[in-house]
């Protein structure tokens, strides 16, 4: 786990394409035989630096949603995580986009995330579809998909904000935003069901 630390670390000071091995030893306070030990190369280093992002945020959802009912609820909870100072610290913020945006790992991280994107893109889906059943709607695909696309579109929206200035983002300002977002969706999954 140091060693991911002073990975990320690294990663947020210096990006990929200008990090070195010497600068995670010299984070982590190890000799470069540490390294060696547990990783083959500087891609396994990082390789592993980005699973555990991938796996840690995976596990923060599933934990948060354990015996969580309603759909509204759930989607709170998504909110709660997504701003938290520990899941969405400057630091983790800034290695998630940089693998994203670094030309020659973006392969490797839609290879290592895109299973967890899915599964957040279908839980996200799943929540829209059950909240406009609960209002006694049934929307339309188009409907669900924009309501998706729109609630993660914001929270990407405010992890941009962290990554830029995180100091500057007012969390709990952020999760007000994001209810206001579900109450209109609210009326309009309502409207949708008085218009039939």
């Amino acid at each position: 786990m140091q060693l991911l630390n002073a990975a990320m670390r690294a990663i947020q000071d210096h990006g990929l394409q200008n990090l070195t091995l010497k600068k995670v030893t010299d984070i982590a306070s190890v000799t470069p035989a540490v390294v060696s030990f547990h990783f083959a190369n500087k891609q396994g280093l990082l390789a592993e630096t980005l699973r555990h992002l991938a796996v840690e945020f995976d596990s923060q959802l599933q934990m948060r949603i354990e015996g969580v009912e309603d759909p509204r609820e759930k989607l709170r909870c998504i909110v709660r995580m997504m701003l938290d100072e520990e899941i969405a610290s400057e630091r983790h913020v800034a290695v998630w986009y940089t693998f994203m945006g670094e030309r020659g790992w973006q392969q490797f991280y839609n290879g290592v995330i895109a299973k967890y994107d899915r599964r957040f893109w279908d839980f996200i889906l799943n929540c829209f579809t059950e909240r406009a059943r609960q209002l006694g709607c049934r929307p339309s695909n188009h409907v669900v998909e924009a309501s998706t696309r729109g609630f993660i579109g914001m929270l990407d929206g405010f992890w941009q904000e962290i990554l830029f200035d995180g100091s500057s983002l007012d969390r709990a300002a952020a999760a007000q935003l994001c209810g206001t977002y579900l109450d209109l969706l609210d009326s309009a999954f309502r409207n949708a069901k008085d218009r039939k």
